[in-house]
C-alpha cells in the first residue's frame, strides 16, 4: 500500500510562461520545461495535444497535460445566471 501524499509534497504553484522567464518558447520546449520542473502544462491550445502524440509515439515522456477546449471555456460563460439588477 502505498503513502498518502503529505500537504509539502501536494503544494505547488502555478507559473505562467513569463512568470519562468519562457516567453517566446516553442510549445515543444514549454512541454520539456514543464517536465523538467515536473510540472503540467493547463492549455486550450490542441497543438500541445499533437506534441504529445508525437512524443509518445517517439517514447519519450513528459508530465502532463490538461487540456480545456475553448468552447468549454466560452460554454461556461455563456451559461453564467444573469446579473442582478
Amino acid at each position: 500500500m502505498s503513502a498518502m501524499p503529505n500537504e509539502t509534497t501536494l503544494h505547488r504553484y502555478i507559473s505562467t510562461e513569463r512568470d519562468a522567464g519562457n516567453l517566446g518558447l516553442s510549445d515543444e520546449e514549454q512541454l520539456a520545461f514543464a517536465h523538467l520542473q515536473g510540472a503540467v502544462i493547463f492549455t486550450h491550445d490542441d497543438d500541445f495535444l499533437k506534441i504529445a502524440h508525437n512524443w509518445l509515439a517517439a517514447g519519450r515522456d513528459h508530465s502532463g497535460i490538461i487540456y480545456v477546449p475553448p468552447t468549454a471555456l466560452r460554454s461556461r460563460r455563456d451559461h453564467s445566471p444573469p446579473e442582478s439588477a
